[in-house]
């Protein structure tokens, strides 16, 4: 009964025939070769490209500069600066392993959990902030790529660790 119910339901919908028909819209791929492999070909791009890492690294660092020196002119308060602050952090966090820099983009997911997971109205502690950026900074000017930099490493571990107790005293008191 309940499928008789259920058809019936379907019976009375409105049906809209397709204005376009996207089968002409796409091309129709040619089969791979046997031995093609799209990752080997992938990661044969990313091979090629991982010379230009570095200069597109210190590109993001100099844009988090910009954006930061913007937050100290305006203030918290101003939203459209404290955005684009957190769009390069948060482009870090994104982009910082592909670019070979899995450090930073530790310190940048720091940072932005500060502006994601802090109570409504908490102020972040600008000397953390700066402290975020300027560990940014520095694991990019000293090429401190991985964990096997023990002081880079070290370095993102704190500061993940004070950031971590710091939400957590805001939430409790909130």
């Amino acid at each position: 009964m309940a499928k008789a119910a259920s058809t019936a339901a379907a019976d009375t919908g409105e049906r809209i025939p397709a204005v376009v028909d996207l089968r002409k819209k796409c091309r129709e791929m040619p089969t791979r070769a046997p031995g093609d492999d799209p990752v080997a070909r992938a990661e044969a791009a990313m091979q090629k490209l991982s010379g230009s890492f570095r200069i597109w690294i210190e590109d993001e660092i100099e844009m988090l500069e910009a954006a930061w020196t913007k937050v100290g002119e305006t203030g918290m308060q101003d939203d459209e600066a404290r955005e684009a602050f957190y769009r390069r952090v948060h482009d870090i966090k994104g982009q910082g392993a592909t670019l070979g820099f899995p450090l930073a983009a530790t310190v940048a997911a720091s940072l932005c959990a500060l502006f994601e997971e802090l109570p409504a109205g908490q102020a972040i502690p600008e000397m953390l902030i700066n402290q975020h950026v300027d560990a940014m900074r520095a694991i990019v000017r000293e090429d401190a790529r991985d964990e096997s930099n023990r002081i880079g490493a070290a370095l993102a571990s704190r500061l993940t660790d004070v950031t971590r107790e710091f939400i957590t005293a805001a939430q409790s008191r909130a």
